[in-house]
């Protein structure tokens, strides 16, 4: 076995740390984490989600009770795994290396973003749309039928090429109309309100599609994030790695809107 070896005095397991924490203050500006409604980092049980059944109502002596219908459903979490060059910074450990934590960061928030919304359409139901275009008449038809599910779809998706038909709708409002604070509280991938829904923009979807949903019901779990040298003895990349899973409470509150 190679012996491990040291860059700057430093032992390399002392630099994963370092790098860990830099490639994580990244991913707290670069993650979409505000199109689910609730995130939880953990390292145990991530093989298994809640999903809400069919109540069940019962009425004994007199005494009508209620059983909510949430159950565990086993999944298949998605590992998330990048690795960046670092052999120039071990030969020269003076070279800035920020470029490579943003880098690293940006992609495993795309591989996030990409298991997310290919999650939510994968059981969404989907709409024709009675427009070829983002606007409140297209959702329409989804809204009337989700709504009827009691489901109050309240977010939606799209792909960057719809922003201009957006922003020239009368019915939305952009995210520069907004105070500095609160288009800060809502990310870097907000567009705005379409009436009263919420407006995210992501590559990550196809052109033709819209995702429409209720944010209450999205959920995301992941595993906590792992940075580490390929090799000890002759590191050629640094790793980030983790396991990540995206899910839908209730599949009825996801509708998928094709243009």
């Amino acid at each position: 076995m190679a012996s491990i070896i040291k860059v700057g005095e430093r032992d390399l397991k002392e630099w994963e740390t370092d790098f860990k924490k830099e490639i994580q203050g990244f991913l707290k500006v670069v993650r979409l984490d505000y199109l689910a409604y609730e995130v939880t980092e953990t390292d145990v049980g991530l093989d298994q989600v809640w999903k809400r059944g069919k109540d069940r109502i019962e009425t004994v002596g007199g005494v009508t009770t209620t059983t909510l219908g949430i159950n565990p459903v086993n999944v298949k979490p998605t590992p998330v795994v990048v690795a960046g060059p670092v052999r120039p910074w071990i030969e020269n450990p003076k070279l800035p290396v920020d470029w490579l934590f943003r880098d690293l960061a940006r992609e495993i928030a795309k591989q996030e973003t990409e298991v997310f919304v290919n999650s939510l359409l994968s059981v969404g139901k989907e709409f024709k749309s009675a427009e070829a275009k983002a606007s409140s008449l297209a959702l329409s038809e989804a809204y009337a039928s989700m709504s009827q599910s009691t489901h109050n779809p309240d977010t939606l998706v799209v792909h960057p090429v719809h922003h201009i038909e957006l922003f020239q709708s009368k019915d939305f409002v952009s995210v520069w109309s907004l105070r500095p604070e609160a288009r800060a509280s809502k990310g870097g991938h907000f567009y705005g309100f379409l009436g009263a829904t919420e407006v995210y923009w992501t590559a990550d979807i196809d052109k033709q599609k819209l995702l429409f949903y209720e944010k209450e019901l999205a959920r995301i779990k992941r595993s906590s994030l792992k940075v580490r040298f390929d090799d000890y003895g002759d590191p050629k990349h640094l790793i980030a790695e983790e396991t990540f899973v995206a899910w839908a409470m209730e599949d009825s509150a996801i509708g998928i809107i094709k243009l």
